[in-house]
């Protein structure tokens, strides 16, 4: 049996070693955090996917444009009032059906029964694929935003001014090419790019046509894209300063103990870091449980290899914790 003496020593050497590699990971945590912040693994995947599948959905949303101009060019079933059907019409009738703007002046032909079911399918199937594509936008930007750590008011601006710089854009270009008066013009261009489309003003020029085309894919996208981040930027400040005034608070005896998992009277760093992002909503115990599951599986899968190295070093924290442990008792 080893003497009490040697066990309280080699209790102390393995405490010193732990106290010694972590001084050295909090150097290098220090080191690491004047470099500018990096993707993960995790975090560079999801973004690969999300750019493969947001190319697989513009490829969609050209498809979906081009089948409607080809099924409503070819049916001879719109009707314009006060003109004949040119190409560019039919455009942006497909255009203002997939985006929910319509302004009245080019219709589907009352009689045909058969293009308004077509119709009905195309809007509800367009308002899908835009919907997606803007929230997956908006997604990735938010999350990238995060990452770089962007600050909130600088994004708040940014966003502010797309939708100005826009509005001001389209109104300028339809008052020189129209003819109309600015305020006209920013009527218009706001009745447009909100969605609305009263149907009072239209441009009429094939050069206004086109305009308006531009306008409503470039600036309805543009727009749709900048108001959400603003959503989004003031629910996540209003989230962060709820998180602060609760990291302000003082813990109670009752959070303590929830905050010791293992009921072993001492609550460890990891599980105070663990308590506190349950609480505020950054992590669900449902993915703690997946996280855990994932590393015993880890461990046994390294002990079933022979990886003994992989093990051990999983098994760090919990060796650390039993030493500390040992090290209270025999003391």
């Amino acid at each position: 049996m080893e003497p009490e003496g040697a066990g309280r020593d080699h209790v102390r050497a393995v405490l010193v070693e732990g106290e010694s590699v972590a001084a050295e990971k909090e150097s290098k945590s220090h080191a690491s955090q004047s470099a500018p912040p990096k993707l993960s693994s995790v975090h560079h995947a999801a973004l690969v996917s999300e750019a493969m599948f947001g190319l697989v959905i513009a490829c969609a949303v050209v498809a979906l444009l081009t089948f409607g101009v080809v099924v409503f060019g070819l049916s001879d079933s719109l009707r314009r009032g006060g003109g004949g059907i040119e190409l560019i019409d039919v455009i942006i009738f497909v255009v203002v059906s997939a985006l929910g703007t319509g302004f009245g002046d080019t219709v589907v032909d009352p009689t045909s029964s058969g293009m308004k079911v077509v119709v009905i399918l195309y809007i509800w199937l367009s308002a899908f694929i835009f919907t997606f594509v803007v929230g997956l936008w908006v997604s990735r930007a938010a999350r990238l935003r995060r990452l770089e750590g962007a600050s909130q008011r600088e994004t708040l601006a940014i966003s502010v001014a797309v939708v100005v710089a826009v509005v001001q854009v389209g109104s300028f270009a339809f008052s020189r090419v129209e003819g109309w008066t600015f305020t006209d013009s920013l009527y218009f261009a706001t009745v447009a790019i909100c969605s609305v489309g009263y149907g009072d003003m239209v441009p009429v020029t094939r050069l206004g046509k086109f305009a308006l085309l531009v306008y409503l894919l470039a600036g309805l996208a543009a727009t749709t894209f900048a108001m959400s981040t603003m959503v989004d930027t003031i629910a996540v400040y209003f989230l962060q300063s709820a998180e602060h005034r609760f990291l302000r608070q003082r813990i109670s005896q009752r959070d303590l103990a929830a905050m010791d998992q293992d009921r072993d009277g001492a609550v460890t760093e990891s599980e105070f870091i663990l308590f506190i992002l349950q609480e505020i909503g950054r992590v669900s115990p449902e993915e703690l449980l997946d996280l855990r599951a994932a590393f015993h599986c880890q461990v046994a899968q390294s002990r079933s290899a022979g990886d003994t190295e992989s093990s051990g070093l999983l098994l760090a924290q919990a060796q650390a914790k039993l030493f500390a442990r040992s090290y209270s008792t025999v003391v």
